[in-house]
């Protein structure tokens, strides 16, 4: 999956943004300028993490300072923002008005869209990678980028005077070793100061067209952990306190457990289904079996209603009949392809027609009915026919 980042300029007063949305390898995927409700549908599709804004360099300052002045306080109505030194060298140190923070993150509030980092633009310019200065120009802007995290806005109009400056407030022995003009879109006529020869002296210039934009090249090089990121101290992005995070551990906690008790409930369901289904099938089968029929509607209910009118009896017949059915038990039990084509009960005698192997006879099948008190047991052979006989079993009681 590619991870896609959205990078945007804010204005210098209260108009639209620009924005591009990149890859992470920094291939463009969209650009353009408008107001913050569209841009807000763009910020919503990526991660977070992946939002950043840059702060107009004509409203924040930036300067260089020595380790012992970083740690004055802000002062006044200002938000400072220093970023990391090493030993004793010099490190930026943002200053913006609290007026203007405070709009941009209501704007940005106010969207939907929560950024990451607020970084200066003038911090992220690009570089001349020989050591020289390079001067962007688009739009009605110009930006100079004097050394690594060293830039100003200009005025386009006013850019080689600005240059001019610059070059002689420079420390004359590290003045740069060229000077680079890179242009993106249509040029200006007061871009002709520019191409004046000796404009600078004896500073060389030399003079690239760019088909990307100032934005672009800011999104791909830019990198990923920001020196100075002016969402700090105030407007900082505030992280939950502990009793926080521990009521959202503990609310994970309970909706897993319900999910997983949810789960057990409905697996056990489903098991007590199936073995409902295996126990109609069963009983089914068990009809099928003892009536010889195909079809089978509902046996549990008609045995059911078997049994009622059994237990209702008080003649004493139903445990007559289970005695009865108990002398056959074996007989039905080991004999295969056994099937019950008609039962006849009375009070002393059950008769049955069973329809069974041809190899069966009489004889064995009597040998599978143990000897029973009380009663007497006779068994015919009916009729045949292919494969399978017909049998005649006729139960009396004995005596009177």
């Amino acid at each position: 999956m590619i991870q896609r980042q959205l990078l945007l300029r804010l204005p210098d007063d209260e108009g639209p943004v620009s924005y591009v949305l990149q890859d992470s390898a920094g291939n463009l995927l969209m650009s353009g300028v408008g107001g913050l409700d569209k841009v807000a549908g763009l910020a919503g599709s990526v991660p977070v993490p992946a939002v950043r804004v840059l702060a107009p360099g004509t409203r924040v300052r930036v300067d260089w300072s020595e380790v012992a002045a970083r740690g004055r306080e802000a002062e006044g109505d200002m938000h400072r923002v220093a970023a990391p030194a090493w030993g004793d060298e010099k490190a930026p140190v943002a200053e913006v008005a609290r007026d203007w923070m405070d709009g941009w993150v209501r704007r940005l509030a106010d969207a939907g869209i929560h950024p990451l980092a607020m970084v200066p633009e003038t911090t992220v310019l690009p570089a001349d990678d020989q050591g020289g200065w390079l001067l962007w120009l688009e739009d009605d802007r110009a930006w100079l980028n004097t050394g690594s995290g060293r830039g100003i806005v200009l005025e386009r109009g006013r850019a080689a005077e600005g240059v001019l400056d610059h070059l002689a407030s420079s420390d004359g022995g590290q003045g740069p070793r060229r000077l680079l003009v890179v242009r993106h879109g249509s040029e200006w006529e007061t871009d002709r100061a520019l191409h004046v020869p000796d404009a600078f002296g004896r500073l060389p210039v030399e003079r690239q067209v760019s088909e990307e934009s100032l934005l672009e090249i800011i999104g791909r090089e830019m990198p990923g952990q920001e020196p100075l990121n002016l969402l700090t101290g105030p407007y900082g992005r505030r992280r939950p306190g502990r009793f926080r995070v521990l009521g959202r551990f503990a609310v994970i906690v309970v909706v897993l457990w319900a999910g997983v008790h949810l789960i057990q409930v409905h697996t056990e369901i489903r098991y007590k289904e199936h073995e409902q289904t295996i126990l109609e099938d069963r009983i089914r089968e068990i009809y099928r079996s003892a009536h010889g029929v195909r079809e089978v509607g509902q046996p549990r209910r008609d045995m059911e209603a078997a049994l009622v009118d059994l237990t209702r009896d008080t003649t004493g017949s139903a445990g007559e009949f289970h005695d009865a059915l108990a002398r056959l038990a074996p007989l039905m039990v080991d004999t295969p392809d056994l099937r019950v084509q008609t039962l006849d009960y009375r009070p002393g005698s059950l008769d049955l027609e069973l329809r069974h192997h041809r190899a069966e006879s009489p004889e064995r099948l009597r040998q599978r009915i143990p000897y029973t008190d009380g009663w007497s047991v006779e068994i015919t052979q009916t009729r045949a026919t292919d494969g399978h006989a017909y049998s005649s079993v006729q139960l009396r009681r004995a005596g009177p």
